[in-house]
C-alpha cells in the first residue's frame, strides 16, 4: 500500500501542524491586556440557552471577558462603547461537518488514514461569503467516497493565521454507506524488471464491496493496528496513533444496519464516535447509549436544498417510511442526545443558507434555542472546541454574529460578524443591492396607494405594496409623510450638450453620442423632478433624442421623434413639406416593400429547400435502380449466352454421338424433339430480354419525370441613405413628427399634410393656436406639446388656458421648458396652471405616462413593477406651489437629495 504514498512528505506535513500550534500556545502567552470593547444589544444569544434581554458583551484581546443584562455588567469608563441598537447577537456559527478543502478529491486507496483534511486547508483563502453568512468555524472532512478517506480536522475561516487551527486531528471518518463500499481496483507495479519468473501483477481489488465484508475488514485493521508490530505501513501507523490517542470516530451510516457495525466496533476498540448522516434512528433512541461518554453526537442531514424542489421516494410495501429530519430530532433529544445533536449543509454550496437550513428543525416542535445550538454549541462540544467557539461566555473567542432581529425569524438579515473581536464582514445597505421606498402616498399605475412601499432591484421597479419582496441588505429609505411619483418628462430642453445646439443637423445624426459627460446644468435641471427630457437642434428638421437626466446623461431612444416647423410663406411651407414627406414616404415605401418581398423569398426559399431535399433524394433513388437494372439485365444476358454456348456444346457432342450410332427412326425422333426444346427456350430468352428493355425504358421515363425545383430569387435592396433612414420609423408609426407651428393657419396646414395628406402620427408644439383649435386636433387625433408659456391673454382680454383647454377636449399633451438649468421650474410653472385652472391629475398625467406612451417610452412614465425606477418624493401634493421635491431617483440610484436644514 505504501508505494503510492509518500511517507517523507506526511511527515513533513506532520511536523508543521505541530510547529503551528506550538506557535499559537505561545502567541497567546505573550498577548498583552488590550482595551476593552463593550457591545450592547436588544437581546445576546449566548448558544446556551435563553437569550439575555437589553444585554452588554465585554470583549478583550479577541475573547469574551464577560456577558450579562446592561443592569449588571459594569462598562468600564474606558471602554469602547458599540451601541448596536434592538440588534440580536448569536455566536459564530459551526458546522459539525463540511468538505471545503481540496483533500476531499478521492485518494486512490479505500483505506487510508493517514491522509488529513487540514493539509488541504487553506487560511489565506477567502471565505467571504461564508462570513457573511455567520459561520466562523468548520469541520473539514478527507472526504466521503472511500471506507476510510482519512482524519478531519476543525478550523476557524478568520482570525490569526496560526490561531485559525482549532484541532489538526479531530476525528477519523469511516463511511459505512453506499458511498464507501464502491473502491477502485488498484495497481501496484513489482520492484524490479518484469520477467517469466516475475509477470507482470493484474489490478488488486480493495476493502470493501459490501457492509458485511467492510465490518470483517474494519475489526481486522483495528486488531492489526493494535498489535505490537504494525511494520512499516503508514496507513496502520497512522491508524495505530487514532486508537492509542482515543480519537473521535465519525461514521456516516443511514441505516440501522450500517449504524449498528458503527456502534459495535467502537464499543469493541473503545472509540468514541460521531454518527452522521442517519436516517433510521431505532437503535440511536436507546436512552443507555447517550449515558456513556463515547457517544459524541449525531449529525442530521437536512435533506433540504434552499430554493429547490425534489421529487421524494414513492411509499411502498417493501420500503420502510423515513421519518423526517425534524422528528428525528425530536425523538433523539427525547431520548437524551438534547446537547449531542447538530445539523449540516447536505452540500458545501448551502453553507452560506445556514439558518434557514437549521431552521427547518422549528418543524418537530423545536425552540429558537434548541435550533440555534444545533449550529453553535451543540457541534463545538461535538468536536471538542467547545472552550474557545460555539457560546458566547468568558474566556472563549469573542466569535459573533450581529442580526437585525431575532434568529430564524422572517425577513432578519445579517449585518455583521466578528472573529476573535474584529470585525471581518459588515453588510452595507446600498442601493446595488435594492431600495425599499416607503411613503403616505405612491401614485402608481393603477392608483394612489396610502401607507405603502415599492422595492426597487436592479434599476427597477420590483414591486409594489404594503409588503414588498426585497433583497437583503437593501437600502431601506422611510420618507414618512411624503409623496412618490413617477419620474417627469420635459418634452424640450437645452441640456444635455453643454449648451444648446443650433447648427442644421442631418435627420439620419444620432444624438446620443453627442451627450456631454460633464453637463453640470444636468444636476440642476433634475432638482425640480425631471428625469428624462428631449433634445433636438434649434435649426429645423431635426432628429428628437430622449434621454435620461443622470450623471452621465444617456439615450433611452434616438431618435424618439422628428421635428419640423411649418412658418413663413404657408403656400411654400406647403409645397416643400409635401415634396420632402413625399421623398421620404417614397424611401420608407420601397424598404416596406422589400422587407415585405425578402420575408415572402426566405419562406419561398424555405420552401424549395424542403423541395430540393426531395428532388436529390428521388433522383438519386432512381439512378440507383436504373444502375441496378443494368446491372440485373447485364447478368441474365451473361448467363444467357454461358447457356446458348453450353447447349451449343451439348449439341456438338449429340451429333457426335449420332455419328458412331447406326442411323435408325428412334434417333431422329429424338433429335427432332431437342431442336424444338431449344427453340422454345431461344424464343423465352427473347420474351425476358425483351421485358427487361421494356422495365428499363420505362424507368428512364420515370427518372426523366423528375423535374428539379427553381430557386427562388432574393430580391434586390433599395439603396440606402442615412438622411432618409428616419423616415421608415416615421411613415411605420413608430416615432411622431413634432410640428413647431406659429398660428392658427400655420397648425392647420400641418394638420392637412401630416395627418391628411400623409397620415403619419404627429404632435403639434403650439400653445394658443392649438388651444383656439382644439377640436381640430381632437377630430385628428393630435398630441400636443404645451409651454414654455401655458397661460396667456388673448386679444379680447379673456384669459387663455392652453393646456386646461386642451384637457377640457380630451387632447392628450406634455410640456416643455426649452431651458437648460430652468429645466427645474417647469413643474412650478405648471402649478400655476393648476391654479388657474388645469386639473392636477390632467398635469401630472401630461407630465409622466401620457408623454411617455406617446413617444413609445413603455419603461418610464409610471409607477409599476418592471418599469424604470424613476421616482421623485416630494413633501405634499403633487405640482403644489407649497410642495418640495425631497429626493429623485432614476434607473434606481439616487440623484438627488434635498439637504436638511
Amino acid at each position: 500500500m505504501s508505494g503510492y504514498h509518500d511517507r517523507s512528505s506526511q511527515l513533513r506535513k506532520a511536523f508543521v501542524r505541530a510547529f503551528a500550534l506550538c506557535l499559537t500556545l505561545a502567541i497567546g502567552v505573550a498577548r498583552a491586556d488590550g482595551p476593552i470593547d463593550a457591545y450592547i444589544a436588544g437581546a445576546i444569544w449566548t448558544g446556551d440557552g435563553a437569550p439575555i434581554h437589553d444585554a452588554v458583551m465585554l470583549v478583550q484581546d479577541g475573547a469574551v471577558l464577560e456577558v450579562g443584562k446592561a443592569d449588571d455588567v459594569v462598562i468600564p469608563a474606558t471602554a469602547r462603547r458599540h451601541d448596536l441598537g434592538a440588534a440580536h447577537v448569536i455566536p459564530g456559527l459551526v458546522i459539525a461537518q463540511t468538505n471545503i478543502v481540496e483533500s476531499t478529491r478521492a485518494e486512490e486507496y479505500a483505506v487510508s488514514p493517514e491522509v488529513n483534511a487540514v493539509d488541504g486547508f487553506d487560511p489565506f483563502a477567502d471565505y467571504t461569503k461564508l462570513l457573511a453568512a455567520g459561520v466562523t468555524t468548520v469541520q473539514i472532512s478527507p472526504g466521503g467516497s472511500r471506507l476510510i478517506p482519512g482524519q478531519g480536522a476543525v478550523v476557524k475561516l478568520a482570525g490569526e493565521p496560526l490561531e485559525q487551527m482549532l484541532a489538526p486531528v479531530e476525528s477519523l471518518r469511516v463511511v459505512l454507506t453506499a458511498a464507501g463500499l464502491s473502491p477502485p481496483t488498484v495497481y501496484e507495479p513489482p520492484v524490479g524488471a518484469v520477467s517469466v519468473e516475475r509477470p507482470v501483477v493484474p489490478t488488486k481489488p480493495q476493502l470493501a464491496t459490501s457492509l458485511a465484508q467492510a465490518r470483517v475488514g474494519l475489526d481486522a485493521l483495528f486488531s492489526e493496528a493494535t498489535a505490537p508490530d504494525i511494520g512499516e505501513s503508514l496507513a496502520l501507523s497512522a491508524l495505530a496513533d487514532v486508537l492509542e490517542n482515543g480519537v473521535v470516530t465519525r461514521w456516516s451510516a443511514n441505516t440501522n444496519a450500517e449504524i449498528r457495525t458503527a456502534l459495535e466496533l467502537a464499543e469493541r476498540f473503545e472509540l468514541p464516535w460521531i454518527i452522521v448522516d442517519p436516517v433510521e434512528i431505532d437503535l440511536l433512541k436507546q436512552r443507555s447509549l447517550w449515558q456513556t461518554d463515547a457517544a459524541r453526537g449525531v449529525i442530521l442531514n437536512p435533506e433540504l436544498r434552499p430554493g429547490s424542489i425534489t421529487n421524494p421516494v414513492l411509499p411502498s410495501a417493501n420500503r420502510k417510511p423515513e421519518i423526517a429530519v425534524w422528528e428525528r430530532a425530536k425523538q433523539l433529544i427525547e431520548s437524551g442526545a438534547g446537547g449531542r445533536i447538530a445539523i449540516r449543509a447536505s452540500t458545501d454550496q448551502d453553507l452560506e443558507k445556514m439558518l434557514f437550513v437549521a431552521s427547518i428543525l422549528g418543524r418537530g416542535g423545536l425552540s429558537t434555542e434548541q435550533i440555534l445550538s444545533t449550529i453553535t454549541s451543540n457541534p463545538a462540544r461535538m468536536l471538542g472546541v467547545a472552550d474557545k467557539v460555539g457560546s458566547l461566555k468568558p474566556k472563549a473567542h469573542a466569535d459573533f454574529v450581529v442580526l437585525s432581529a431575532e434568529p430564524f425569524a422572517r425577513g432578519t438579515q445579517l449585518q455583521a460578524t466578528f472573529a476573535q473581536g474584529k470585525r471581518v464582514y459588515e453588510a452595507r445597505p446600498n442601493s446595488d443591492r435594492g431600495t425599499v421606498v416607503r411613503a403616505a402616498k405612491i401614485y402608481t399605475a393603477d392608483g394612489v396607494i396610502a401607507d405603502s412601499s415599492l422595492s426597487v432591484a436592479d434599476g427597477k421597479i420590483a414591486g409594489i405594496g404594503s409588503d414588498v419582496s426585497t433583497a437583503r441588505g437593501a437600502n431601506v429609505r422611510d420618507f414618512g409623510d411624503a409623496v412618490v411619483i413617477p419620474g417627469m418628462i420635459d418634452c424640450a430642453t437645452a441640456l444635455g450638450l453643454g449648451g444648446s445646439l443650433s447648427s442644421s443637423t442631418s435627420l439620419g445624426t444620432k444624438l446620443g453620442p453627442l451627450l456631454a459627460r460633464d453637463d453640470d446644468r444636468v444636476a440642476l435641471g433634475r432638482t425640480g423632478g425631471v428625469t428624462t427630457a428631449l433634445l433636438s437642434s434649434t435649426r429645423l428638421p431635426s432628429p428628437v433624442l430622449a434621454f435620461k437626466l443622470t450623471d452621465q446623461p444617456h439615450p433611452i431612444k434616438d431618435p424618439v421623434a422628428l421635428r419640423f416647423e411649418v412658418k413663413g410663406n404657408l403656400t411654400a411651407a406647403e409645397d416643400r413639406l409635401a415634396r420632402v414627406l413625399k421623398a421620404g414616404k417614397a424611401y420608407a415605401d420601397a424598404w416596406t416593400k422589400y422587407d415585405a418581398d425578402y420575408a415572402k423569398y426566405k419562406q419561398e426559399l424555405a420552401k424549395y429547400e424542403v423541395e430540393k431535399r426531395k428532388y436529390d433524394a428521388a433522383k438519386k433513388a432512381a439512378e440507383a435502380k436504373k444502375a441496378a437494372e443494368a446491372k440485373k439485365a447485364a447478368e441474365a444476358k451473361k448467363a444467357e449466352e454461358s447457356k446458348k454456348s453450353n447447349a451449343g456444346k451439348s449439341k456438338d457432342d449429340a451429333s457426335d454421338a449420332k455419328a458412331d450410332k447406326p442411323d435408325d427412326q428412334g434417333d431422329s425422333s429424338g433429335s427432332k424433339k431437342k431442336e424444338e426444346t431449344k427453340d422454345e427456350a431461344d424464343k423465352k430468352s427473347d420474351d425476358k430480354s425483351a421485358a427487361s428493355k421494356e422495365d428499363s425504358k420505362k424507368d428512364s421515363e420515370s427518372s426523366s419525370d423528375l423535374k428539379e425545383p427553381k430557386k427562388p430569387t432574393e430580391p434586390k435592396k433599395p439603396r440606402a441613405s442615412s438622411s432618409l433612414e428616419p423616415y421608415r420609423d416615421l411613415f411605420a408609426k413608430r416615432i411622431p413628427a413634432l410640428v413647431e407651428v406659429s398660428d392658427v393657419k400655420a397648425l392647420e396646414l400641418a394638420v392637412k399634410v401630416f395627418r391628411g395628406q400623409f397620415s403619419i402620427k404627429t404632435a403639434i408644439v403650439a400653445g394658443e393656436p392649438a388651444a383656439r383649435r382644439a377640436e381640430l386636433l381632437a377630430k385628428n387625433e393630435v398630441f400636443v406639446i404645451v409651454g414654455p408659456s401655458l397661460v396667456a391673454i388673448d386679444s379680447e382680454g379673456e384669459l387663455v388656458n392652453f393646456a386646461a383647454e386642451l384637457a377640457v377636449n380630451r387632447i392628450h399633451f406634455g410640456f416643455q421648458s426649452k431651458a437648460s438649468t430652468g429645466t427645474s421650474e417647469l413643474p412650478t410653472a405648471i402649478s400655476y396652471a393648476i391654479y388657474e385652472g388645469l386639473g392636477s391629475s390632467d398635469a401630472l398625467d401630461a407630465l409622466t405616462v401620457k408623454t411617455a406612451e406617446f413617444f413609445g417610452l413603455d419603461a418610464i412614465g409610471a409607477i409599476e413593477t418592471g418599469n424604470d425606477a424613476d421616482l421623485v418624493v416630494l413633501s405634499g401634493p403633487p405640482l403644489e406651489l407649497s410642495t418640495e421635491v425631497l429626493a429623485v431617483m432614476i434607473d434606481g440610484k439616487w440623484v438627488y437629495e434635498k439637504e436638511s436644514n
